[in-house]
C-alpha cells in the first residue's frame, strides 16, 4: 500500500504534466521585507518541474527559506506561509512544515476580482495571531507572481492593522516589490476601502517580464532603488530628464515611475493637509512698501525672526524612513536622496513620516590646502511634520528648536561616534539659523557675508506665530 508521501508525490507527477504556471518563468522570484514582517514572492515550484525549467530560471521553495532576509529584525525567520494560489499542483505543503514553518492556505481568485472582505479580514487575523505569538519573524505570502493579489492584502493588512496611509502602504509595496501592484481594479479598491476614492493612484505599465526575460532576479530584488531610473521618452528619445539642481548633485536622481510620482506627491500634499494639486509649499510673499500695498507693517504688528536668503533651489524633502528619502521641487518633481541618514534621538532606527522644508545651495568651502570646492548642501528651515506629529501648527521657536533637536542633534551625535561616515554622504545637511530681528544690521555686516560661502540675496522674515514666509 502506498505512503501519504508516494501518493502526494504521484498526485503532484500528474499535475506537473499541466505545465509551467502562465507568464512565470521570467517573473522575479522576490522582493524585500516590507515593514520588519512581510516577504512576497512567486509562487515556488517543487524539483519535478525542473526539467521543463532553464536551470538559472529554477525556484524552489527551499530559496525562500534561504534568501537573505533584508529589513526584518535581527534574528527573524520565516514562521508564517500564506498561499492565495487556488491549486496545490506547484509544490506540496509538506515542504513548507518540514521547516517548522506554519503554511495557510488562503485561496484567492484572481482574474477580474480582488479578495473580498471577508477573505482580507481572515488574512489580517490569521497574520495579526501570528505576529502576537512570533513579534519578531516573518510572514511569506505568495500568489502566482506575488504581485497584484499578494501586494492588495499586505497593503491591507499595513493599513487596517497597522494604521497605515493606504497611499504609503501601496508604494511601499511597491518599492519593496518593484514596481508594485500593476492592475488598476486592485489599486482602485484598496483607495475604496482604506482611501479616498477621489484621490486616484494610476497603476504602472504591465511588466516587461510577462513576455519575456528582463533582468537576473538578483538585480530585481537587490536593488530597492530601482524606482529611480532616467526617463526615456516612448516617442522621443531626446527628452530631456529633470535634474535635481540643475545637474549640480547628479547622485540624486529623479523618480521616473508615474505611480511613485502619484504616491509621494500624494503623501506630502496630505500632510500639508493641501487641497489642490501640485507643490503644497507655501509662497514668500514681498516686503513691499507702496502706495498700494504696505507688507512692512506686519514687522511691527506681529513677531518676526530673521535670516539670510540663499541663492539656492526651495526643495520641501519627505524622509520616510531609511534609504526613503525624497526631494520636491517648486514644479512638484520627485527626486531620490540616497545614501543621507537621519538617526532617530532616542530609538536605534531611521527618522520615518518627517516632511521638511529646505534651501539646496552649492557652498564655496576651502580645503586645508587653500583649494576652493563645491560643496552641496541642504539647510532646513523649517519643519511641518515630525514622526507623523503635526508640528508645523506650533509656533517657529518651537519648530526649529525641533530641528535641532530631533534632526541635526543625533547626525551630529552619530558622525562623532562614527556611525555616520559624513565623507560618504553626498550633500551636507545643515540647520538653516534664524535670529531676533535685532540681527538685521548683523546680516548686512561684511564680516558675517565674508564668512558666509554663498551669495546671499536678500532677506527672509518668518512669523513666529503664522506658517508664511515673507521675502525682501
Amino acid at each position: 500500500m502506498a505512503s501519504d508521501d508516494e501518493s502526494s508525490t504521484s498526485e503532484l507527477k500528474e499535475k506537473v504534466q499541466l505545465g509551467l504556471p502562465d507568464r512565470w518563468l521570467y517573473c522575479p522570484s522576490l522582493g524585500c521585507v516590507i515593514a520588519k514582517h512581510f516577504l512576497p514572492f512567486k509562487t515556488p515550484l517543487c524539483k519535478l518541474y525542473d526539467e521543463k525549467i532553464e536551470k538559472k530560471y529554477q525556484f524552489h521553495p527551499r530559496d525562500v527559506f534561504s534568501y537573505k532576509l533584508q529589513g526584518a529584525e535581527p534574528g527573524a525567520r520565516i514562521g508564517l506561509w500564506i498561499d492565495l494560489t487556488k491549486t496545490d499542483r506547484y509544490y506540496s505543503k509538506k515542504e513548507i512544515e518540514k521547516r517548522n514553518c506554519l503554511y495557510k492556505k488562503l485561496p484567492m481568485k484572481g482574474h477580474g476580482e480582488t479578495p473580498s472582505i471577508a477573505d482580507t479580514e481572515n488574512f489580517c487575523r490569521i497574520v495579526r495571531s501570528f505576529l502576537h505569538t512570533s513579534p519578531k519573524d516573518i510572514v511569506a505570502v505568495h500568489c502566482t507572481h506575488g504581485f497584484n493579489r499578494t501586494g492588495f492584502l499586505i497593503a491591507a493588512y499595513l493599513a487596517s492593522a497597522m494604521d497605515w496611509a493606504i497611499d504609503a502602504a501601496i508604494y511601499t509595496f511597491a518599492q519593496m516589490r518593484p514596481n508594485g501592484i500593476y492592475k488598476q481594479f486592485y489599486l482602485d479598491e484598496l483607495m475604496r476601502r482604506y482611501g479616498d476614492e477621489d484621490d486616484k493612484i494610476e497603476a504602472p505599465p504591465r511588466p516587461a517580464w510577462e513576455s519575456g526575460p528582463v533582468y537576473d532576479d538578483k538585480m530585481l530584488f537587490d536593488d530597492k532603488d530601482a524606482i529611480v531610473a532616467d526617463v526615456k521618452n516612448a516617442d522621443d528619445s531626446s527628452a530631456v530628464v529633470p535634474k535635481f539642481m540643475d545637474g549640480a548633485v547628479p547622485s540624486v536622481k529623479y523618480v521616473s515611475d508615474p505611480m511613485m510620482n502619484t504616491i509621494l506627491q500624494t503623501k506630502i500634499r496630505t500632510m500639508c493637509n493641501y487641497k489642490k494639486d501640485g507643490f503644497p509649499g507655501s509662497q514668500p510673499v514681498s516686503m513691499e512698501k507702496s502706495p498700494e500695498r504696505d507688507n512692512m507693517r506686519f514687522l511691527l504688528e506681529n513677531q518676526y525672526m530673521v535670516s539670510w536668503k540663499a541663492d539656492g533651489m526651495r526643495y520641501m524633502v519627505l524622509i520616510d524612513d531609511e534609504n526613503s528619502i525624497f526631494a520636491f521641487d517648486r514644479d512638484n518633481r520627485v527626486f531620490k536622496i540616497c545614501d543621507v541618514t537621519f538617526p532617530h534621538r532616542k530609538e536605534n532606527r531611521h527618522i520615518q513620516n518627517t516632511l521638511i522644508d529646505c534651501e539646496m545651495i552649492i557652498e564655496k568651502v576651502k580645503d586645508e590646502f587653500g583649494n576652493v570646492n563645491d560643496v552641496p548642501r541642504l539647510l532646513i528651515y523649517d519643519i511641518i511634520k515630525f514622526e507623523g506629529q503635526n508640528v508645523g501648527d506650533c509656533d517657529f521657536r518651537t519648530r526649529l528648536l525641533c530641528i535641532r533637536k530631533e534632526l541635526i542633534g543625533p547626525r551630529i551625535e552619530a558622525i562623532k561616534n562614527g556611525r555616520i561616515k559624513r565623507e560618504r554622504e553626498p550633500i551636507s545637511i545643515r540647520m538653516k539659523d534664524f535670529w531676533e530681528l535685532e540681527a538685521v544690521k548683523k546680516l548686512f555686516d561684511e564680516k558675517f557675508t565674508r564668512n558666509v560661502g554663498h551669495e546671499i540675496d536678500g532677506l527672509i522674515f518668518q512669523p513666529v506665530t503664522e506658517v508664511c514666509l515673507f521675502l525682501v
